[in-house]
């Protein structure tokens, strides 16, 4: 199941002044999952608000497995080679995303499978913080569907800032640059 939009068909419409007529329901809806999928991509992880998440891992003698998360709320269960594990005892986790074997030869080569809870609570200032930059990216699309860096209408001509790939990318540059506390492998 793909994760939802980080705004609403009604929040973009409201912020572009557009009604049904000029901004379909499925044309913002398209809009907003493009650019949710890439601020999703830029930030490496399923950004998200709190969700509970199974995967398995393969962490043969490392001492620890880095979940795909900033922000873990809880390890749930965990399993290696299908023995049941616990936690404080068998293994640690931190808010990062890291859970540590407490073992001495560190993670077996059997599959290691973890139960997980992540993501901001709803209205969190993260989700908010996000919620903008998608806004801010959706809110172009419309304006310069085809993606064009420069327009003459008549006797008026227009350039966008940028390079044509600026233009057409989902994300500015200064919005990958609001995303950098979100990201998951910082550059």
């Amino acid at each position: 199941m793909a994760s939802p939009a980080f705004a609403t068909v009604t929040e973009l419409r409201n912020l572009l002044r557009r009604d049904r007529d000029t901004l379909t329901d499925d044309q913002a809806r398209l809009v907003l999952d493009m650019v949710s999928a890439a601020i999703r991509r830029e930030c490496q992880w399923n950004l998200s608000e709190e969700v509970v998440v199974g995967e398995v891992f393969h962490a043969a003698g490392k001492p620890s497995i880095w979940l795909p998360t900033l922000w873990l709320t809880s390890v749930d269960a965990v399993t290696e080679n299908g023995s049941a594990l616990t936690g404080g005892v068998h293994y640690a986790w931190t808010r990062e995303g890291r859970v540590n074997r407490n073992a001495v030869f560190g993670w077996s080569s059997g599959p290691i499978v973890v139960s997980y809870t992540h993501g901001y609570p709803a209205g969190s200032r993260q989700l908010q913080d996000v919620k903008a930059v998608c806004l801010s990216a959706a809110a172009r699309i419309p304006l310069n569907p085809q993606g064009l860096r420069s327009w003459t209408v008549g006797n008026e001509a227009l350039t966008a800032a940028g390079s044509g790939l600026d233009v057409t990318s989902a994300l500015s540059r200064s919005e990958k640059e609001e995303l950098g506390p979100y990201r998951l492998d910082p550059l």
